[in-house]
């Protein structure tokens, strides 16, 4: 399905039912009514520093790319989660009801302090706003989210979800789609799909650069590529194999 409004989004079922506690943070499934939130961040020029563009549309549900942000973020095959605060008011509520109403809207988008997850293999992203910056939130979130995206590797019967403690609070659906002989994405071996994660660096972003040797990454090459209307932008590719 090719989501091109909200109404679009609301539509789409969750990608997966996987949510990740830690000390202090939940990692939940990207839902419709996360757009608001991917949208206040993309506004934000300090966020988007190293990313390929600041959003420019004000409103959310004006923004095709921000649509679009969510809708890859809840296609079938990937993987990603909304990050919001451990015990926030609307922890473990979601926000795309028919009884919503703007109040609770703007409060579970306020909840959400980032995104996580793999929309194209084997690259990962993650997202955070400003104000969660410094804090070793990012750090906290990429850990655990490793440790789901190994655990589904190794099949359903996988429970260790990151080596800072998180844990699985709801198991996997059985779908042989995407799990089959206990690897995910089917039976590719070695480099396939979900052996080895990358995450791809501009030039400059330096605390990125960090959190990913925090969790484990290695820096393997240097290439350039397309960004800020620029086609020589530095990037900096690193990457983790699964564990063994």
């Amino acid at each position: 399905m090719m989501a091109t409004s909200a109404a679009d989004l609301a539509s789409m079922p969750l990608q997966h039912n996987v949510s990740v506690a830690t000390a202090r943070l939940r990692l939940r499934p990207v839902e419709a009514g996360d757009l608001r939130a991917i949208h206040r961040m993309r506004l934000d020029s300090e966020v988007m520093r190293y990313m390929p563009g600041v959003e420019t549309v004000v409103v959310a549900e004006e923004s095709r790319r921000s649509i679009e942000r969510v809708r890859l973020m809840m296609k079938e095959g990937g993987f990603s989660f909304a990050v919001m605060q451990r015990n926030h008011p609307t922890d473990g509520q979601t926000s795309n009801t028919d009884n919503d109403t703007e109040s609770n809207k703007a409060s579970a988008e306020a909840g959400v302090m980032g995104f996580i997850g793999i929309t194209s293999p084997p690259q990962i992203f993650y997202i955070f706003q400003r104000e969660s910056w410094g804090m070793g939130y990012a750090t906290e979130a990429l850990r655990a989210f490793l440790g789901a995206h190994w655990a589904r590797l190794r099949g359903p019967h996988g429970t260790d979800c990151g080596p800072d403690g998180g844990r699985r609070l709801f198991s996997r659906p059985e779908d042989s789609s995407e799990v089959e002989g206990g690897r995910w994405y089917g039976e590719e071996k070695g480099e396939g799909l979900g052996n080895v994660l990358e995450a791809h660096v501009h030039d400059g972003n330096v605390g990125s650069e960090t959190v990913l040797r925090r969790c484990g990454f290695e820096f393997a090459w240097e290439t350039v590529t397309s960004a800020h209307g620029r086609d020589d932008v530095r990037c900096m590719v690193y990457r983790i194999e699964r564990p063994e």
